[in-house]
């Protein structure tokens, strides 16, 4: 477990905006913002809270709402909205970011032809700017799987047919909503190993889902078979600052049980 990262997610919800930690320990080399924070980012790269940071990622660079739709779109909406991605990317770069998530909603391009055929034309003209501001693109891969009869392979084969070097994915395991499921994790592991950025845990500590190492150490478990030197995300559902450095705390003991 040497070969492991660990990170805290910043992300906001549907209904508030994430808080951001007053103190990081060192035990966390990776942070997560949300993309409406990307300016507080920037202005904040250089504080201390971020000096021990080896890895910043944006999460939702721009509203999935309106990335899902944007393939689809006139050619006028999708120039502007080309545009919008090229700035937000180029301040991602200019604040250190390594990658940014951005949701296109895959799982319809893997059962829509048209859809993934829009989809892929819109991210072949968005290549030359993530080469440029020398960041990867990050397409988030839920875990359970939402639609069914989806497997790891299918989501490979499509960024295989990108031919991209700088597109991955982000697994976001929801690990209460996987307890009682036939899902292998080693076939994720197996297929998207390398191709995999980012493991996100999801869970919501206000409603009393609390992890503990048998949600966990599969993944790890998993990893270490196929010696993949992955970054570990913890990214709890919070609202309050209070909480957050509540939970801060919970996850460096968690980490260190790990161990």
């Amino acid at each position: 477990m040497n070969n492991l990262i660990w990170g805290i997610s910043c992300v906001a919800t549907a209904d508030n905006e994430a808080p951001l930690p007053t103190q990081l320990h060192k035990i966390f080399q990776l942070l997560e913002f949300s993309g409406t924070a990307l300016q507080h980012l920037t202005e904040q790269h250089n504080n201390s809270l971020f000096c021990h940071i080896e890895h910043l990622f944006v999460r939702n660079l721009l509203a999935p709402g309106l990335t899902r739709e944007a393939a689809t779109q006139s050619d006028k909406i999708i120039d502007e909205f080309k545009q919008h991605f090229r700035k937000l990317l180029t301040q991602a770069s200019n604040a250190g970011v390594e990658g940014v998530t951005v949701d296109f909603e895959l799982e319809r391009a893997l059962v829509d032809k048209t859809y993934c055929d829009c989809l892929r034309k819109l991210l072949q003209s968005l290549w030359g700017t993530l080469y440029e501001a020398n960041i990867n693109l990050l397409f988030p891969l839920r875990l359970p799987i939402l639609t069914d009869n989806l497997k790891a392979l299918d989501y490979l084969k499509f960024k295989q047919q990108l031919m991209f070097s700088n597109v991955f994915f982000s697994i976001d395991v929801h690990p209460h909503e996987l307890v009682g499921k036939n899902i292998s994790i080693d076939d994720f592991i197996r297929w998207l190993r390398f191709d995999l950025a980012i493991i996100r845990i999801v869970y919501e500590p206000s409603t009393g889902n609390h992890l503990v190492p048998k949600l966990i150490t599969p993944w790890l478990k998993s990893l270490d078979k196929y010696s993949v030197p992955a970054k570990i995300l913890f990214a709890p559902v919070i609202s309050s600052q209070e909480s957050l450095e509540h939970e801060l705390v919970l996850l460096e003991e968690f980490i260190d049980s790990l161990r």
